[in-house]
């Protein structure tokens, strides 16, 4: 297919080789290293578990279809009648992968870029992004890319890209808000961009703008309907709208970019492969002379390099914190990327042929690399031991000391206890579930003891004399090395736990005893 190929049979194989490995990556290690990725399969096998009608959870949970934040909790929901919801996360996750290459792709061909441009969008595949685990959100941006550059070929006179759109919006409005907005935004600057070509007068401008949306309509009113569905409901998700506007400075955004677009391995590996990518792209801006060939279709280059800066805007201007969700502004360097491979610009000179087979190699050693960093990351074995030794239907709270691996330098264990949840029946301390805009969440009066926000990042803030600890009957600590840490979290009330197993750093605890009246 024309769509996959890169133009040469090498370079083809090579690019969707890299691909493949990222793939791979989502399947060589027995716990996922993307952090909140594991609340949001605990929510799909919730939701799973509750197509049932006589199914436990109905005394403990609401569902909550009418939602933008849903796709992948369905995808898992529905995948979870064939393989368990553990393994359909895995399933569902890793088409990530393909959804990224097919965007990269996509944009350098509908700025008929070299295809080879697209390589360097492969750094940032496993971006900052991807490591918080936002399942919705990585699975969805790509199709939004996709999206625009659907819309683009559609301005060009391809009504087929009309159906294409009309599935790309209802997508996104389910999988995610955020990437309904980029996909309206993108389709906004790719119009305004281009006023003048619209019409002969203003009045035609107008109506050309006007009518802009009306690929993507049914997605923009299932959000609206979505919005007003959500605020006019309790919804205990805008509790986190107190932070709206906390952010980082400019200067520390511009500062720390290469480390906020990636930064995720201690050996900083990918840092250097990204910042490989950015030195390649300088070059292709700087050396020798333009390529008649930029101007086949000066106009949609023109749309594409606005689109590239528009979205590394979004990554400035937008605060950290923004409609009661965290981390936003670190979301946006991959799709700047996936616009800028697009916009730059084609160079006559020597080593043009051997640039591209660089580029080629750095975009294969990003697969490649995040593929080894997986593969030996560490501990993750003893996670999934230890948390096979809880029993089902028992109230787990983790009290993580050190939520690191050797080789990732992310908090990937904070929401271990979620692959308990996944597996089976039983509660946990820090849950997705209390968030009303999720597919499934608590009903009321129903949800467990709240714990310190922030405890579920730092185990020291754990109080053994909480009404919240004392909650749980079942306690998983993560040490900070292998000495036992009981004496450490629960001090006085020691003598009150009982040791069910230990895995490496891992200690599994009965704590039944600590919700009971002193001897």
């Amino acid at each position: 297919m024309s769509a996959l190929s890169l133009g040469t049979r090498n370079l083809t194989a090579a690019y969707w080789g890299a691909v493949g490995a990222f793939v791979l990556a989502f399947y060589v290690t027995p716990y996922l290293p993307l952090i909140d990725y594991h609340q949001h399969v605990a929510v799909g096998a919730i939701l799973h578990r509750m197509f049932d009608r006589a199914a436990p959870e109905h005394a403990l949970y609401d569902t909550n279809l009418v939602t933008y934040n849903g796709g992948f909790h369905l995808f898992v929901a529905l995948l979870s009648y064939v393989i368990p919801p553990f393994h359909a996360g895995r399933v569902v996750m890793s088409a990530y992968p393909v959804l990224y290459g097919l965007a990269a792709l996509a944009v350098v061909k509908v700025a008929r870029r070299p295809a080879w441009y697209a390589f360097l969008a492969l750094p940032l595949c496993y971006s900052r992004g991807m490591a918080w685990g936002f399942a919705n959100w990585n699975l969805t941006f790509p199709v939004a890319v996709l999206g625009v550059t659907w819309f683009l070929r559609l301005q060009r006179g391809e009504r087929a890209m009309w159906p294409r759109l009309l599935l790309v919006s209802c997508f996104c409005a389910y999988g995610h808000v955020l990437a309904m907005l980029c996909l309206c935004a993108g389709i906004a600057v790719a119009q305004l961009t281009r006023v003048r070509a619209l019409g002969d007068s203003w009045r035609a401008r107008l109506v050309a703008l006007v009518a802009s949306p009306l690929p993507v309509l049914p997605g923009v009113l299932w959000c609206l309907f979505v919005f007003r569905h959500q605020t006019r409901q309790s919804f205990t998700n805008w509790t986190e709208a107190q932070f709206d506007g906390l952010d980082d400075p400019l200067w520390f955004k511009l500062r720390h970019l290469l480390s906020m677009s990636t930064g995720n391995f201690w050996d900083l590996s990918d840092v250097f492969l990204l910042a490989g990518a950015l030195v390649a792209a300088g070059l292709l801006c700087v050396m020798g002379e333009p390529d008649e060939a930029e101007d086949l279709d000066a106009l949609t280059l023109s749309r594409v390099r606005w689109l590239a800066i528009t979205f590394f805007c979004c990554y400035l201007v937008i605060p950290k914190v923004f409609v009661a969700t965290w981390f936003v502004y670190e979301r946006f360097p991959a799709p700047a990327m996936l616009f800028l491979v697009g916009a730059l610009p084609v160079r006559r000179f020597g080593l043009r042929d051997e640039l591209a087979a660089a580029v080629a190699a750095v975009g294969v050693a990003a697969g490649l690399n995040t593929l080894r960093v997986w593969t030996t990351m560490g501990d993750t074995s003893d996670a999934l031991a230890i948390l096979r030794e809880v029993p089902p239907n028992r109230r787990l709270i983790m009290v993580d000391l050190d939520p690191m691996t050797e080789r990732i330098s992310r908090e990937v264990y904070v929401h271990l206890p979620a692959v308990y949840q996944a597996w089976g029946p039983g509660e946990i301390a820090y849950t997705f579930t209390k968030f009303e805009s999720m597919p499934v969440h608590y009903r009321p009066g129903k949800a467990p003891p709240t714990v310190q926000p922030g405890f579920e990042w730092d185990g020291n803030k754990y109080d053994v004399n909480a009404a919240w600890a004392r909650a749980y009957d079942v306690t998983l600590v993560r040490g900070a090395d292998d000495d036992d840490p009981a004496a450490r979290v629960f001090r006085h009330e020691a003598w009150r736990v009982k040791e069910l197993a230990r895995r490496g750093r891992f200690h599994l605890y009965d704590t039944t005893l600590l919700g009971s009246p002193d001897r």
